[in-house]
């Protein structure tokens, strides 16, 4: 899924749940590096955005977690929100 992807869905009201894994790296390309080139990294270690206020710049809703164990609390928070707008 893209940006674009992510105002369609909020512009046709598709109600779906989406879950961002961030490691802040380009990670097939880091690993590799790691193997190829041992351990030398070039431009695989990138920053990010934080993903849930840029769902929010689309409309959708966002939410953000630390740690994998918070991830379940995120979900059932999300689990009883309709449409983002009529």
């Amino acid at each position: 899924m893209n940006a674009q992807e992510l105002e369609t869905a909020v512009r046709h009201n598709i109600n779906a749940v989406t879950l961002v894994m961030n490691n802040n790296c380009w990670g097939s390309e880091k690993a590799y590096q790691k193997h190829f080139y041992n351990q030398r990294y070039v431009g695989a270690d990138i920053g990010n955005p934080r993903y849930d206020k840029y769902a929010d710049l689309f409309g959708a809703k966002g939410y953000y977690v630390e740690h994998a164990d918070q991830i379940g609390d995120a979900v059932q928070r999300r689990a009883p929100c309709g449409p983002s707008r009529p």
